[in-house]
C-alpha cells in the first residue's frame, strides 16, 4: 500500500465511524435536529411529525450506508470488484428508498399527508 492509500483508508474509516455514531444517536430517537430539512421547519409543523420515529428510520439509515461505504472501501483496498459494485448499489437503492420512504405520511402524527 502506498502512503496515498493508507491516508484515504484512514479518512474513509474516520467517516464510517462518524456516521456509525451519529446512526447510534439516532437509534435512540434522539437527534432529530440534525435531520436535514426537519430542523429548519417551524416548530408547529415539527410537532405534527413523530420525532422519535423519523428519527430512528434516519439512524438505521446512516448504519446502514456506513456498512456500504466501508464495504466499498475494502473493495478498493483488497480489490474485489464484486464488493465495491455490491456496495454501490445497495448504497443508491438505500438512498434512492429513504428520500421516498422518508417523505410519506408514515410519520405524521395526525395520519395525513405529506407537506
Amino acid at each position: 500500500m502506498t502512503s496515498e492509500q493508507i491516508i484515504g483508508l484512514i479518512i474513509t474509516g474516520v467517516i464510517v465511524l462518524l456516521l456509525g455514531a451519529l446512526g447510534v444517536i439516532m437509534l435512540t430517537g434522539r437527534g432529530a435536529f440534525l435531520i436535514a430539512g426537519f430542523n429548519t421547519l417551524p416548530k408547529e409543523k415539527q410537532a405534527r411529525y413523530n420525532k422519535e420515529k423519523l428519527a430512528k428510520f434516519m439512524g438505521l439509515i446512516l448504519l446502514i450506508i456506513a456498512l456500504c461505504t466501508a464495504g466499498m472501501t475494502l473493495g478498493l483496498v483488497f480489490e474485489i470488484t464484486a464488493l465495491w459494485i455490491a456496495g454501490s448499489a445497495l448504497l443508491a437503492a438505500v438512498i434512492i428508498f429513504a428520500i421516498i420512504f422518508a417523505n410519506t405520511k408514515i410519520f405524521k402524527k395526525d395520519g395525513g399527508g405529506a407537506e
